[in-house]
C-alpha cells in the first residue's frame, strides 16, 4: 500500500512550511500507528502545537521524546522546542535550563544557540546574550571572511588602524547599529563604512564615518582589518543600559526643506503608520499585518494618518478610502521618510526599518509585535533599552485584534485630553 512508504515526519514538515499546523498533527498521528515511539514525530508533533498554541500538548510531547532517549540531535530539537513552549507560559527559568540543554546534546548546532540568545535578550540579558546571538550570523561572517581572505575585529587595539564596517543583515538593523559608529571613531584612526544608496543621504548626518562607500566597492588596501555592524555593541560592550539610547541621526537639511508642511490648524494628531515589514523576511508571516487590520485605528477621531508603507504593500492604502494619506510614490530614500517622520506627532509600526528610524530621530514610536518578537525587544516590559522614545505593544497570541484594540484605546485617551 503507498500509504506505507511515505515518510510522516517530511509530510509534517510540509504542512508546517505552508503553515497548516493542524495538518502537520494529523501527518504525525497517522505516522505514530505506523511507527509507535518515534522521537522524531513526537517532537514535530511538539512544533506543530507550539505554533498553534497549544504550549501544553507540545511541552508534554517533547518530554516524552526526550524520555525516550532520542538521538543527540532529535533531543536537541526538543529540548530547544520545550524551551520556547515554557518561556510562552512564563516558565522562564525552566525555558533557560532546556535551552542550555539542547545546546549541551548539540554544541556545534546553530539553532539551540540562537534559542537561547533570544530567551536571554527577551528578558535583558545582553551581556551573556552577545556571544550566543552571533550564531544567528554564522553564514554572514563566513562569507565576509572569504571576502576579505582575513579574520575580522575582535575588540583588540586599534589605534591608529583604518576600519571598514560592513553589513549583512536588514536596513533596520544597520540604523540600530548606527548608534555605536562614533564610539568606534574613538578607537580607530579612520572608519569607512559600506552603506547601500537609501541609507546613505541619512548617515551622512551621523559622526564617526570619515568616508560611506557602495557595497562591494571598497578596495582592499584601503582599510587594515574590517568588522561586521551586528557584532559592534558586542565589542564595545553594550548591556542595555538605557543611557546610550538617546536620539543620534538627524534628516538632512534638503529633504527636510522638501518635505515641510504648513502649521497644523485643526488640532489633529498627526500619527505615521507602517503594517508591513519586507515580504522576503523569513518570519514575514508572523511580524506583518494587513492593513484592514488596522482599520479599528481610523474610527478614532483628532487623528490625521500618513502611510509610511512602502514597496508592494503600499498599494493596500489605496482603498483605505480618505482616511490614510498615501507617500510611497515621493519617497526615494530613507531621508526622505525621516523628514516626514520629523513633522509627526507619533509613528506606529510593526517590527520594520521604520520603526528603528523612528527612535533613532528621537519621535514617539509604538512597535508592535508578535507573541516571541526578535531577540532585542523585551518581551514582557512597554519600554526598550535601544530608543527611549518607543514603546512596545506586545500581541498576547498570534493574532492582531487585540494589540490593536490597545493601540487604539491608548489614541483615544491622547486625542480626549
Amino acid at each position: 500500500m503507498l500509504w506505507q512508504y511515505v515518510d510522516y515526519d517530511d509530510l509534517a514538515r510540509f504542512c508546517m512550511a505552508g503553515g497548516k499546523y493542524a495538518s502537520a498533527i494529523a501527518a504525525c498521528n497517522i505516522g505514530f500507528g505506523l511507527q509507535g515511539g518515534n522521537p522524531g514525530l513526537l517532537v514535530r508533533r511538539a512544533q506543530a502545537h507550539d505554533a498553534l498554541e497549544n504550549y501544553g500538548a507540545a511541552i508534554a510531547d517533547c518530554r516524552q521524546a526526550l524520555r525516550l532517549s532520542p538521538p543527540a540531535h532529535i533531543g536537541a530539537l526538543a529540548e530547544m522546542t520545550l524551551a520556547l513552549a515554557l518561556e510562552s507560559i512564563d516558565q522562564t527559568a525552566a525555558a533557560l535550563d532546556a535551552a542550555r540543554a539542547a545546546i549541551a546534546l548539540a554544541p556545534n548546532e546553530r539553532l539551540p544557540h540562537c534559542a537561547y540568545a533570544n530567551l536571554l535578550g527577551w528578558h535583558g540579558q545582553l551581556t551573556a546574550a552577545w556571544p550566543e546571538i552571533e550564531c544567528h550570523w554564522i553564514e554572514e561572517r563566513a562569507a565576509f571572511q572569504r571576502r576579505f581572505q582575513t579574520a575580522e575585529w575582535d575588540g583588540e587595539s586599534i589605534i591608529g588602524r583604518r576600519v571598514l564596517v560592513v553589513h549583512g543583515q536588514g536596513l533596520g538593523d544597520m540604523i540600530q547599529m548606527a548608534r555605536y559608529l562614533p564610539r568606534l571613531r574613538a578607537r580607530a584612526a579612520h572608519v569607512t563604512l559600506e552603506c547601500p544608496p537609501t541609507l546613505e543621504p541619512l548617515f551622512r548626518t551621523l559622526s564617526g564615518i570619515d568616508l560611506i562607500v557602495k557595497p562591494g566597492s571598497v578596495e582592499p588596501n584601503a582599510f587594515d582589518v574590517f568588522l561586521r555592524m551586528m557584532s559592534l555593541p558586542r565589542l564595545l560592550g553594550e548591556t542595555g543600559s538605557p543611557e546610550g539610547n538617546a536620539p543620534y541621526l538627524r534628516v538632512p537639511a534638503e529633504h527636510l526643506a522638501r518635505w515641510r508642511k504648513p502649521a497644523r490648524i485643526d488640532g489633529a494628531l498627526r500619527v505615521g503608520l507602517v503594517w508591513a515589514g519586507n515580504p522576503f523576511h523569513p518570519l514575514d508571516r508572523w511580524r506583518s499585518l494587513f492593513l484592514t487590520d488596522c482599520e479599528p485605528l481610523s474610527e478614532v477621531r483628532g487623528v490625521r494618518w500618513t502611510s509610511l508603507q512602502v514597496g508592494p504593500r503600499a498599494a493596500e492604502a489605496a482603498g483605505s478610502g480618505h482616511w490614510l494619506e498615501r507617500c510611497d510614490r515621493e519617497i526615494f530614500d530613507f531621508a526622505d521618510t525621516a523628514a516626514i517622520i520629523a513633522q509627526l506627532d507619533l509613528v506606529i509600526a510593526v517590527d520594520t526599518a521604520v520603526a528603528h528610524l523612528a527612535g533613532a530621530l528621537g519621535v514617539p514610536v509604538w512597535l508592535l509585535l508578535r507573541p516571541r518578537p526578535d531577540w532585542r525587544w523585551l518581551r514582557k516590559e512597554h519600554i526598550t533599552p535601544w530608543y527611549r522614545s518607543m514603546r512596545l505593544f506586545h500581541a498576547r497570541r498570534r493574532e492582531w485584534s487585540g494589540v490593536i484594540e490597545q493601540v487604539a484605546s491608548r489614541l483615544r485617551e491622547m486625542t480626549e485630553d
